[in-house]
């Protein structure tokens, strides 16, 4: 999702950012990338074996998880739409958008309702930042 927003100009909520390279190769994707080779690792057969070896994987791991969260922390402020409808409203120059948001970690859906300069594609997921107008995520909701 956050190359395709990267081809076509669109910050996409935060992705393009988040998922940029930073200098000498860091970043959230390459934090993410070790965290998924390291795992990798211990799972075939290249585990800590002593406490020793264990407290070393846990030095490599913290802080990467670390990097990581923090890295996607701006997806905890940003909304999932499921666009249902979009009416334009003429005096008002806007578009009013309806669909589901979804809510927790279960998941959960609540109606939601708001305007927006952009006309939106029903029946699609859209990421909403909290302080800019939506941005599509260019991927139909199933």
């Amino acid at each position: 999702m956050a190359e395709d927003a990267r081809q076509h100009g669109d910050p996409a909520a935060g992705l393009v950012e988040a998922t940029a390279r930073k200098k000498g190769g860091k970043g959230l994707v390459a934090d993410l990338d070790q965290l998924v080779e390291l795992r990798n690792k211990i799972r075939h057969g290249a585990g800590p074996r002593t406490r020793a070896e264990l407290e070393k994987s846990l030095g490599r791991i913290e802080p990467l998880m670390l990097s990581s969260l923090s890295g996607c922390a701006f997806l905890a402020h940003t909304r999932w739409v499921h666009t249902d409808r979009l009416q334009w409203m003429p005096d008002a120059g806007k578009f009013r958008v309806s669909g589901l948001v979804l809510m927790g970690d279960h998941p959960d859906f609540a109606t939601v309702s708001f305007d927006t300069a952009h006309p939106l594609a029903d029946d699609r997921l859209y990421l909403i930042p909290p302080t800019t107008n939506p941005s599509p995520s260019r991927r139909s909701a199933s």
